[in-house]
């Protein structure tokens, strides 16, 4: 096989961590979002929960008609609380 054009090789390894940023947002939404459901005195509305924090944390706007908290299962499978430690453990 024929080597990578040099400057295209320079822009992959510039790119190479290019998500990372918003990989670290995510896991820090997500943990946010299960402390707060948690330390909830109450109901909670999950769905409008997610909204507000997605936006203000992850830079992404939610998208309407859903609720991503019905997708998350580490909140009720036994995690309490804990998500959180996923990202403490990086």
């Amino acid at each position: 096989g024929k080597a990578l054009p040099e400057e295209l090789l320079r822009n992959m390894l510039a790119a190479k961590n290019l998500n990372s940023g918003l990989l670290n947002l995510r896991q820090v939404f997500f943990g946010k979002f299960d402390l707060s459901i948690h330390r909830a005195k109450g109901r909670v509305d999950t769905g409008a929960e997610w909204s507000r924090l997605r936006e203000s944390i992850s830079l992404i706007a939610n998208s309407s008609g859903g609720n991503g908290a019905a997708s998350f299962g580490h909140i009720m499978g036994g995690y309490d609380a804990g998500y959180y430690g996923y990202l403490w453990n990086e």
